[in-house]
């Protein structure tokens, strides 16, 4: 299983955390409607590697341009170098079974 850090609710602090399950969501940015924005939406389930406590995190990008399409020619390697604004969400813990 892959792991990253996360916030968990439970022990209020920044722990490393199994992801149980992840689902992403990329908004490419349109020209009719005209739409200037690059999206990705992260959704995940975590297990906290400290407490076992489960939680879900969401993570929310965006990225304006500023003049054309060819601002977005970047990779999602480099993606959180060029972000407007960002946030994560994070939701109540339960405990593991």
């Amino acid at each position: 299983m892959t792991s990253i850090t996360g916030q968990c609710p439970t022990c209020r602090a920044t722990r490393n955390a199994q992801v149980i399950a992840e689902h992403e969501k990329i908004t490419e940015p349109t020209e009719e409607p005209f739409y200037p924005i690059l999206t990705r939406n992260a959704y995940r389930i975590l297990k906290c590697a400290g407490c076992d406590s489960v939680y879900f995190q969401r993570e929310s990008l965006e990225i304006m341009s500023d003049d054309s399409a060819d601002d977005f020619s970047i990779g999602f390697a480099d993606f959180k170098e060029y972000v407007g604004h960002g946030s994560r969400i994070f939701c109540p813990a339960v405990k593991a079974m």
